[in-house]
């Protein structure tokens, strides 16, 4: 991705946000590409947006079926004042020798849900198939930490989704620029420039977690 290429991203990604601004519950990740390898692994936003005052809950489930368990818990399992998400994050990859951006699980393996009667909804759960369990500290179900809250509002804003950064190259140094990962080149871990992907560690199940994010580098000129 070029810059040209880059500010055309920026450019419809605040056409995406003004449109999901004006028709709320619209979710819009099966606009982004992927190939049928990805299936698996790319998913669509949820629609509804998080609760404040809701606590909010980890599940694990088996990897590969965070889509297929979040929204049969969307049709069947989750009440009006509940939501279920999943956090996804955005990267370049090539298809069809065409450089296309794709969305992907944040978190491989686990799907979020928003709710201020975790036993009720821990019983409602025993239902779906190929749920593991809700994360939980000895006998007690643990919702997220305020930082952990924090993070996934931040950088995936509300519709949980942590799209792409840019930065370039500045000596032996990495200048990320844009998108979300600004300032945070002092949590990179590893840089993949070929699969254009950055490797970061951040507070997640109450414990530091590895992501991989979405971060073009181009060589500064």
């Amino acid at each position: 991705m070029n810059w040209e290429n880059w500010e055309k991203y920026k450019q419809q990604r605040e056409i995406d946000k003004q449109q999901e601004f004006r028709t709320p519950g619209k979710g819009r990740g099966d606009e982004l590409p992927a190939s049928a390898s990805d299936s698996s692994d790319s998913v669509e936003c949820m629609d509804k947006q998080i609760s404040e005052s809701s606590h909010w809950y980890v599940v694990q489930v088996m990897s590969g079926q965070e889509h297929a368990v979040a929204e049969f818990c969307k049709a069947r399992i989750v009440q009006d004042t509940e939501e279920v998400f999943i956090p996804l994050y955005e990267r370049s990859k090539k298809i069809k020798g065409t450089w296309q951006v794709c969305r992907y699980v944040l978190f491989p393996g686990y799907v979020f849900f928003a709710s201020d009667d975790v036993e009720d909804l821990f019983n409602r759960l025993k239902e779906v198939p190929k749920l593991t369990k809700i994360l939980r500290t000895g006998d007690e179900f643990t919702p997220l930490h305020r930082d952990e809250v924090e993070f996934l509002m931040r950088y995936g804003g509300r519709k949980h989704v942590v799209e792409l950064s840019l930065g370039y190259i500045e000596g032996d140094n990495v200048v990320i620029t844009d998108g979300p990962m600004k300032d945070w080149e002092g949590r990179l871990k590893k840089i993949n420039r070929h699969k254009r992907i950055a490797i970061i560690d951040v507070p997640m199940f109450g414990r530091t977690t590895e992501i991989t994010v979405g971060l073009e580098v181009i060589d500064k000129n």
